[in-house]
């Protein structure tokens, strides 16, 4: 939808869309006898609080390590959801590097077409300050 005009008459521009809503986008490659790599857009790297990083190996390294224990199995379960080929989402606990606890919400799927290995691919958003409506 990058760039079309609705009904209303409005441009609309997925990127724009998620960089207003703070979405995050993310790409998680396992290859073996690698380090894992996690590849991130402007807005995923201010979300994990190191927008001046861009190396794949320390973006993963600072994400996995926010990871709350409780949550270990919550996100393996996920993750192997996605690299079965599911899509998959799951919301949890992530503490940020400034110490406070954040309630992510992170959904992808894997990538068929990266034959190296496993390559997922999805977002990643910010939930703690959301108000839910039932």
């Amino acid at each position: 939808m990058t760039g079309q005009t609705g009904k209303l008459g409005m441009t609309l521009s997925a990127s724009a869309v998620m960089k207003n809503l703070e979405i995050g986008v993310w790409a998680l490659e396992i290859v073996e006898g690698q380090k894992p790599r996690m590849f991130a857009d402007t807005i995923m790297r201010k979300l994990l609080g190191c927008p001046e990083v861009t190396n794949p190996e320390q973006i993963y390294e600072l994400w996995s390590e926010g990871i709350d224990e409780d949550a270990e199995a919550l996100l393996d379960d996920n993750l192997s959801k996605m690299t079965e080929g599911q899509v998959s989402e799951v919301q949890y606990s992530w503490r940020h590097p400034d110490g406070s606890v954040r309630i992510i919400r992170c959904g992808g799927q894997r990538n068929w077409s990266f034959t190296e290995g496993i390559r997922c691919e999805g977002t990643h958003r910010d939930m703690t300050g959301i108000v839910h409506i039932d």
